[in-house]
């Protein structure tokens, strides 16, 4: 019998023109391992939303956890 794996939600959010992305992971790991584990990179800062709420990178995400990993953007 297979074991069911818990799971998460990653969104990452792109710059304007670029698509974004949607990722289920295993909780258990960290976002910066979770997103290593499926092959991305981040070209940019980022933000990190856990459940709403600013986290950082080294979060390790819980199961049913949404993450949004928002652009940085400076301005003035």
């Amino acid at each position: 019998m297979k074991e069911k794996q818990i799971k998460a939600i990653i969104q990452v959010e792109r710059l304007p023109g670029e698509p974004r992305q949607s990722i289920e992971v295993v909780a258990g790991v960290t976002i910066l391992e979770a997103l290593a584990s499926v092959g991305v990179s981040l070209q940019q800062p980022v933000v990190a939303l856990v459940n709403g709420k600013t986290s950082d990178m080294n979060y390790v995400v819980r199961p049913g956890d949404y993450v949004v990993l928002l652009p940085q953007i400076a301005g003035g």
